[in-house]
């Protein structure tokens, strides 16, 4: 059985809490502000950071447990042409968008478009309105999430359109898989031959460069601290390419990470063209759920989608819904005792 309760009121609309639970006795408690995970309790550990009210999730500037739209990663210069034109949109950052500009899409009421508890599922839908991030016609987005009795969480996202737009929407939870504090012990492993070179704005040249032996090689497990030492101020913001491990757009594992504190291990999956490691290092202090406080570099971000400003760079295939087809994008995240 799917649940409900109040989680609360904005702008008159109601905010609600939903949770879906397995035989395993895990639980996913979802609410329909940012179509976002407010909790994802594996075998009594919260592995998802957030919050415990609706007033936390509406301050919260960095996308917690949320869905990113309409268009993930940064967009150079807010601007992207189309068929012989350029369009500009909601510039929030210094020289791009970042991702869906200042109203996106964890910042709106999403409705519930259906609900399945035979297969344990509760799709949400927002419709995005024309002018909507300064992107110039309407698309309707979905997202569905499903809690399976083999462990895995299932994030199906679709943006549909009667016109052509872009869209690359994507997950971006912080997953602590401790349930709090230090994860620097944690063993991370990705599946990833080549990697998206960024400039000093952390925008892409759309040069692709390889894993091996680089700063960003994860192809054999490594501890986290020793990872993150690779990188300048332990920043970790990496566009991995999948397209070379998974031309046929199939679910491909994409990385692992496992926590011998918990004794659990997290296998991400996805048909995306690319993932996005992220490590918020510069995160400030925040007093999550259970007034317990989270600092940078506690918990990682694992975020499939299409290659960011795709639009722009010839060699990346364009993050387009169109009337004739929608823009789709599955997850996996898949949990096992160790």
């Amino acid at each position: 059985m799917i649940k409900s309760i109040k989680f609360g009121t904005i702008d008159n609309e109601d905010i609600s809490l939903y949770t879906l639970s397995n035989t395993h006795g895990d639980i996913l408690n979802l609410t329909n502000y940012g179509a976002r995970i407010q909790s994802m309790v594996i075998d009594n550990t919260d592995v998802m950071l957030g919050f415990d009210t609706l007033a936390e999730y509406i301050e919260d500037k960095r996308h917690h447990g949320a869905i990113v739209g309409r268009f993930a990663g940064r967009m150079k210069d807010a601007e992207y042409t189309l068929n012989g034109k350029t369009v500009s949109v909601d510039k929030n950052a210094e020289n791009y968008q970042l991702n869906g500009g200042s109203e996106p899409f964890d910042k709106k009421v999403w409705s519930v478009h259906q609900i399945n508890e035979s297969e344990n599922f509760i799709e949400f839908k927002y419709i995005s309105p024309k002018g909507d991030g300064g992107y110039p016609c309407e698309l309707i987005a979905y997202v569905k999430y499903q809690l399976t009795e083999q462990r895995e969480v299932k994030i199906s996202t679709k943006g549909t359109t009667a016109d052509i737009s872009p869209c690359n929407m994507t997950f971006h939870g912080y997953f602590n898989l401790n349930g709090h504090g230090d994860i620097s012990n944690n063993i991370l492993q990705i599946d990833s031959q080549s990697y998206v070179e960024i400039n000093d704005k952390k925008l892409p040249t759309g040069k692709m460069l390889p894993t091996l032996n680089a700063h960003t090689d994860a192809t054999k497990p490594i501890k986290l601290s020793e990872f993150y030492d690779k990188f300048v101020d332990q920043d970790v913001d990496v566009v991995y390419s999948l397209i070379d491990t998974n031309s046929n757009n199939s679910m491909k594992e994409c990385a692992s990470l496992i926590s011998h504190e918990s004794n659990l291990k997290l296998t991400v999956k996805s048909n995306a063209k690319a993932f996005v490691l992220y490590n918020a290092a510069r995160m400030p202090e925040i007093i999550g759920k259970n007034k317990q406080a989270f600092n940078a570099r506690e918990a990682i971000c694992f975020e499939p989608q299409y290659f960011p400003d795709s639009l722009s760079i010839e060699n990346f295939e364009s993050a387009l819904a169109t009337k004739d087809k929608p823009w789709e994008m599955d997850i996996i995240y898949h949990f096992e005792k160790i």
